[in-house]
Formats: structure tokens, sequence, C-alpha cells
């Protein structure tokens, strides 16, 4: 039955839901930003300004790994341009190299010192676009770990002061508050616009069921809106009024029979 036919149709659009009608617009974004970071990281190194901290602790694995960043964010341009591999995956391994990068940029530069820890929290936040749940809370978590516990090796060998710690710690904590935040939002609207969806879905169904019950009428039924426009006629309206499909687009008051 026809239908039918329309309603798996809809069916099938309901997995996955997005809040974005087109979810690689928001990846690109993202890809766009890490580019910019990227090329900002480079020529702040280029230019080597005295009062920026960056790579004062392994200036070698700074500019190493700025040069990393650059090529990932050129690939990960690439990588959604052709959509391959999928949006999931490419979200949470794009993800891991960001956050892998940042912290290795924060070392480098002598830990969190260096002020650009909260660079962190913006990584974290991107898998609650496409796949809020344990993975995004796991990746909060992970790097608010990893976080300190470099914070706490760098102190140990005297490389960083007392309260870099505290401050690590605040960030961290940070970081995981507004990821379960994020995480609560995300599945409640999310939650919101599949609701709408599946009743999107059955009022197109229940329209469906009423246009066959009236064409399988044999009285003549003509549906026709405020300004006169036909919405509907079934088989046996178009029989009675003589009427050819040609003139579908017509008023009803142009094909009613005169009097």
């Amino acid at each position: 039955m026809q239908s039918g036919t329309r309603a798996t149709t809809l069916d099938e659009k309901l997995i996955p839901v997005f809040l974005h009608e087109d979810p690689w617009n928001l990846l690109r974004l993202y890809h766009v930003y890490r580019f910019t970071l990227a090329g900002a990281l480079l020529v702040s190194l280029v230019l080597d300004y005295g009062n920026v901290k960056l790579g004062q602790h392994d200036p070698g694995l700074f500019v190493w790994l700025t040069g990393t960043y650059l090529l990932v964010a050129v690939f990960s341009n690439l990588a959604s341009y052709f959509q391959w591999p999928d949006l999931p995956v490419q979200t949470v391994l794009f993800v891991i190299l960001d956050i892998a990068i940042l912290l290795g940029l924060l070392y480098s530069s002598g830990g969190i010192s260096a002020g650009f820890g909260i660079l962190l929290l913006i990584p974290v936040l991107i898998p609650h676009l496409g796949n809020p749940g344990h993975v995004s809370l796991l990746l909060a978590t992970v790097t608010g770990i990893l976080l300190v516990a470099m914070q706490i090796w760098l102190q140990s060998k005297g490389e960083s002061d007392s309260g870099g710690v505290m401050h690590s710690g605040l960030i961290a904590l940070f970081i995981l508050l507004i990821s379960l935040a994020s995480n609560r939002w995300i599945r409640k609207a999310s939650a919101v616009a599949s609701l709408a969806q599946r009743r999107g879905v059955d009022l197109a169904n229940l329209s469906q069921l009423n246009q066959s019950i009236l064409d399988k009428l044999e009285s003549g039924i003509v549906v026709v809106e405020g300004s006169g426009a036909i919405r509907h006629m079934n088989e046996s309206a178009w029989d009675m009024l003589r009427a050819t499909r040609q003139l579908a687009q017509q008023t009803f008051a142009a094909i009613r029979p005169r009097t």
C-alpha cells in the first residue's frame, strides 16, 4: 500500500537524529578552527614572541608537534570533504589526535603555565555533537587525568611550581563539568528532535491513510482549501465532475458544474 511505503521511507530517516540538518558542516567548521589554531601556533613560533611561553621546556618537541598538528588539520579537512571515514569515526579519531597533540604542546611549553590549557575544552566537546554518551564523557575524564598527571610529573622534576597542579586540577574539573552538562543538554535536545520527527511520521501516515480511505469511497469527495484550490479529489469526484487530470491545478470554482 502507498501509505506503508511512505511510512518505511520516513522511518529510515529517524536514525540517527542530529541537531543540525548537515552535521558534516559542524565538523568542517571545527576543522577550520583546528587549521587556524595550528597556523597561529606556527606563526607564533616563527615570530618568536618573547612574552609567549611556547616550547620553552622542549623546543624540538614543540616544533615537531606544531608541524604535525598542521598536517592533521589539512588531512582532516580533506577527509571531511570526501566524507571518509564516516562521521562518528572521524569525530572521535581527530579529537583524540587533537587532545594528544595539545597535551604534548603543553608539556613542551612547561605545563599549564603556558596559558592555553583551556583549549583542551573545545575538542572534548566536539564528540557530543555526533555521539553524545559514554565515549564523550570518557574522553573528558581521560583528558583531565592526563592533564593533572602531566603537571604532577613536571612538578616532580622541579620544572613547575606547586600551584600548577591545583590550576590543572581546576581546569580538568571544569572540562568534566562542561562535558557532563553538554551531554545532558544534547541528549534532551536530541530526544525532543526525535519525538518531533516521529510525530511528523505519524501525521504523514495518518494523512496517507485518510487519502486512501477517501479514494475508495463511492461518494464524490473534494477537499478544498480556503483559497478555493483543490487539495484532493477521489476518483468518484473526478467522474462526477467529468474533469480531466490537467485541471488539477485549477480552483474548484473553475471545474464545478454550472447550474
